[in-house]
């Protein structure tokens, strides 16, 4: 690269000032300008992109109208900006606010109740529908305004078996007293065929209500126990 020689001044203003004009063209062409680029038509429609040389500045029209210069793996290249809108949003806000887009344009968001702190705890939240999954892996836990605790101890089912049908119970009121059959001798009095079947039958739908009543709690605290809520 030949840098141009300043002209000599006359002390004549017109020749002096094109000259002087003359030189820094040739000085800015040797400069900015290389060899190998072509000359464009400021005027045109091309848009023209201006990129690294190792000599300076290169001028060339390899973008589009709106590009902007980026720095892709250390070469300047021409990239489209997104067309998104401006957001617009309020004159001021809650200090750790989640803000929510308040309509369908994408453009005006507006203030929330809901907050997160600095310890990344959420609050504010009124109501919460859930669509997927939900796995919550802390260490305590509360429903309906109650104070979280931990899970609780183990439940031990010695007896296992389960179901989630609980029967209909048939009531056998066996509240009369046996009146019995004396067997002529003092003092002692048998009680009835009838009256023994009858307490057998009130202790047999007794003992029924009581296994399915248990077989129901099991499948219960199986059921909690799978959701994480038993131990």
């Amino acid at each position: 690269m030949t840098v141009p020689t300043p002209p000599r001044l006359t002390g004549r203003v017109g020749e002096d000032l094109q000259s002087a004009q003359e030189w820094m063209w040739s000085l800015y062409s040797s400069l900015v300008i290389e060899d190998d680029v072509t000359v464009l038509d400021l005027v045109a429609d091309a848009p023209l992109l201006y990129t690294s040389s190792s000599r300076g500045i290169k001028i060339d029209n390899t973008g589009a109208e709106g590009d902007v210069l980026a720095l892709v793996s250390g070469v300047w290249t021409a990239k489209t900006l997104s067309t998104g809108g401006d957001v617009n949003g309020p004159s001021s806000s809650t200090t750790n606010a989640i803000s929510k887009f308040t309509d369908t344009t994408g453009n005006e968001i507006s203030d929330t109740g809901i907050t997160i702190d600095g310890s990344d705890n959420v609050s504010g939240i009124a109501a919460i529908t859930i669509s997927g999954s939900f796995n919550h892996t802390g260490s305590t836990l509360g429903f309906f305004g109650t104070s979280a605790v931990a899970q609780a101890a183990a439940y031990t089912q010695s007896y296992a078996t389960a179901d989630r049908t609980l029967a209909s119970y048939t009531v056998d009121d066996e509240s009369s007293a046996y009146t019995g059959i004396d067997n002529a001798q003092a003092g002692t009095v048998y009680a009835q065929l009838t009256d023994l079947n009858a307490l057998r039958t009130a202790y047999e739908n007794l003992r029924a209500l009581n296994e399915d009543t248990t077989q129901m709690l099991n499948a219960m605290v199986d059921d909690l126990q799978a959701y994480g809520l038993l131990q």
